[in-house]
């Protein structure tokens, strides 16, 4: 599953997933541009995992409560606890070993 998130909806797609993975980017994020096809996919063919896409320029208050200071970044919760982060660029096969990680 894919939705794009926001400062209201978070709390509320971490709690109502088993596994959720917040991905916060910029759209002026080379790095981002290059992976969000990718998350986007695994987001649209799991049904395992919510993927909640979060744009830092939008969602800043989210961001800066998360301490997001580089992008991409990745925080992935189960159950609605945070498990872990990743920031930085990723392959497609890291993104979904990550997301395994939780599952």
């Amino acid at each position: 599953m894919l939705v794009r998130g926001d400062t209201f909806s978070f709390d509320r797609l971490i709690h109502e997933h088993p596994v959720a993975l917040a991905f916060f980017y910029a759209d002026s994020c080379s790095k981002c541009r290059t992976i969000h096809p990718w998350v986007k996919e695994i987001g649209q063919s799991s049904d395992k995992v919510c993927i909640i896409e979060l744009e830092t320029g939008r969602d800043a208050e989210l961001a800066y409560n998360f301490a997001v200071s580089t992008v991409p970044s990745f925080l992935l919760y189960k159950d609605g606890t945070f498990v872990d982060r990743k920031a930085g660029s990723q392959s497609r096969k890291k993104i979904e070993e990550f997301i395994e990680s939780a599952l």
